[in-house]
């Protein structure tokens, strides 16, 4: 990864701008499978709705700041159960963090054509706040809000078999805001990511 394309980020978060790090994923109630304990001799034996269409979607950012000579980081998100998140959800989730963070904001993203839509070039030009550069297609390792996903499905909420749609959407929420209050993983998420964060981190 050429380190220049952190260096808009770099120079943006030194001039006090918070650098947002923002991607959409979607849950469903069939559970991630990990390897897990059980008793000597027994197979663990995991029971959920197969082929159930039940899902929810959710948008969330990381966002990055220098406060008092520190990277400072906070996690903001916003659930949609039943449906997958369209130019609305994504402005909704503008305004969210409009009122959630003061000051100028730097949105990185994918090219995904929701975020390319007339409406949120709209928001754009009449809310100056907010600046937003495209991710080079195809990387999602470029992007860290991708280890938000990594751990809830993957670490937090594996094997979870969740009966319905309403303990699915208790289940993410609840392992979203564990990672709302632990600096520790969006650090983790920030490495985690390809982009050379050795150099602000460090």
């Amino acid at each position: 990864m050429d380190q220049n394309y952190l260096g808009i980020h770099q120079k943006k978060l030194w001039s006090g701008t918070t650098v947002i790090f923002l991607d959409e994923s979607g849950y469903s109630l069939i559970p991630f499978v990990a390897r897990t304990w059980a008793l000597k001799g027994e197979v663990p034996a995991l029971y959920h709705s197969w082929g159930s269409r039940r899902k929810l979607s959710v948008i969330s950012g990381i966002a990055v700041k220098y406060r008092n000579n520190e990277l400072d980081t906070q996690l903001s998100f916003r659930i949609h159960p039943g449906k997958s998140v369209s130019t609305k959800e994504v402005i909704e989730f503008f305004y969210q963090l409009n009122r959630q963070i003061d000051g100028k904001k730097l949105l990185v993203w994918d090219n995904l054509s929701t975020h390319k839509s007339v409406r949120v070039k709209k928001f754009f030009k009449r809310h100056f706040e907010f600046e937003s550069i495209y991710l080079p297609p195809y990387c999602p390792e470029l992007n860290p809000d991708e280890g938000v996903w990594n751990w809830t499905k993957t670490k937090d909420l594996a094997n979870a078999c969740p009966e319905s749609g309403e303990i699915l959407v208790h289940l993410v929420r609840g392992s979203l805001r564990k990672i709302q209050r632990r600096k520790s993983l969006h650090i983790a998420c920030l490495k985690g990511s390809e982009l050379p964060w050795e150099m602000l981190l460090n």
